[in-house]
């Protein structure tokens, strides 16, 4: 395990009746063991399969207010925050992240919204980052669905919740400054951002070549431009520095992380 600190919370609920979460990150091993991480108080119970298949069905509609309402409410009944329900509603049967889910929907509105829970001043930042990172069962994150979309508004919006930056349905304000895609350095020399571009599948695809197998080669060109602001030297190129690239994102990661394991019994706190 890469976690220095670990938090373990016994929950009064069967096994058998919680939904196996496959969490997979560069930073984090996978865990099929119904573990959620979080940075937040651990919810007395974990969401049910309807109440995950709610909110997932409010994200691919035009119903997005609902979608926060119930999202408090959920959080109020399980006494915690409404950035942990973000990290429980997993989709059981695709293990896609409510991200996956509007992005796949085609709904920028509900993404939008979505990071809206998010605290303005980074407080959740350990969140954002397990829940972008986060792969469904295919091993892809939020970018690949993005991608087979072939609209090039989910793809740059997939990079810019990532990257925190506004979405293309957002306004900036005056001054803003460059979009994210258009930085040539970044925090970390942009090491997080480009191994989230280049992250790949269990079949060992990255994002660009799953564009180019379905015919969109103008997201997969998109996506290597970005590649190549960040990383003019091609350095991607060299396995020993890939390496190094992967054994850094394991160190930005795994001192931000408690985990909660889910077991037969009552809570302990």
């Amino acid at each position: 395990m890469y976690h220095r600190e670990q938090t373990r919370v016994t929950r009064g609920v069967k096994k058998s009746q919680i939904p196996v979460t496959e969490w997979v990150t560069p930073a984090l091993p996978l865990d099929q063991a119904g573990c959620i991480r979080l940075g937040e108080p651990p919810p007395r119970e974990l969401l049910s399969v309807n109440e995950i298949s709610s909110l997932h069905e409010f994200a691919r509609k035009d119903d997005h207010d609902e979608l926060l309402s119930s999202m408090r409410y959920l959080a109020d009944k399980y006494f915690t925050t409404e950035n942990a329900i973000l990290l429980m509603a997993i989709d059981p049967s695709t293990g896609d992240s409510l991200f996956h889910t509007g992005i796949r929907a085609q709904q920028l509105d509900a993404l939008a919204h979505l990071r809206k829970t998010f605290p303005p001043n980074g407080s959740f930042r350990l969140g954002e980052k397990a829940i972008f990172k986060h792969k469904n069962h295919a091993g892809e994150t939020m970018l690949p669905t993005a991608v087979k979309t072939g609209n090039i508004d989910m793809v740059v919006s997939a990079y810019r919740l990532f990257g925190r930056d506004k979405l293309v349905n957002e306004e900036r304000c005056a001054g803003w400054g460059q979009h994210l895609e258009e930085h040539t350095e970044l925090p970390d020399d942009g090491v997080p951002h480009i191994t989230f571009l280049l992250e790949k599948n269990s079949e060992g695809r990255d994002a660009a070549t799953i564009a180019r197998e379905i015919g969109y080669g103008s997201l997969a060109q998109w996506i290597d431009t970005v590649v190549t602001r960040l990383d003019p030297a091609g350095q991607r190129h060299d396995a020993e520095q890939r390496q190094k690239w992967e054994c850094s994102i394991r160190d930005y990661y795994k001192h931000e992380y408690k985990e909660v394991l889910v077991g037969d019994d009552e809570i302990n706190w």
